[in-house]
């Protein structure tokens, strides 16, 4: 969760149309484990944006990428030995699956799947978070 997030003075929501008038945002900004200091948008659910200054480079790097978490609590690290991947619910039989069990086409597919939420969160494929997430390698090669 955000770190005492009433230091931080309040946002007015932002539903567009039009450019959101935060994207140049100088404040305020807030740090969470494993992030250097992020624009805060919202702390409910929390948003913090990356600050314009990263995309100067090619790649953005983890510690600057952006934040959006609707769910309780922010994870921080993952244990990929630990981590399942569980379809359930309206299916025909209910499947759990080590990320040991994803085939290198499974992962591209979910790289794809997340390249298209965020287009979708972002308003476009050409949007710099989309542009960045794209040049994730294909395959599972950090494995």
């Amino acid at each position: 969760m955000a770190q005492d997030p009433g230091r931080a003075s309040a946002l007015e929501t932002f539903t567009g149309p039009g450019a959101n008038p935060h994207w140049n945002s100088v404040g305020p900004y807030l740090t969470e484990s494993q992030k250097v200091p992020l624009i805060l948008l919202t702390d409910r659910p929390v948003q913090l944006e990356t600050p314009r200054h990263y995309f100067r480079t090619v790649f953005t790097p983890n510690e600057a990428f952006y934040v959006r978490w609707h769910l309780e609590g922010i994870p921080n690290r993952v244990d990929l030995r630990q981590w399942k991947l569980q379809v359930e619910g309206n299916v025909n039989r209910p499947l759990a699956l080590n990320y040991s069990d994803l085939t290198p086409l499974a992962i591209d597919r979910v790289k794809q799947r997340l390249l298209d939420s965020l287009a979708c969160a972002l308003g476009s494929y050409g949007s710099a978070p989309v542009m960045n997430a794209s040049r994730i390698p294909s395959g599972a090669k950090d494995r």
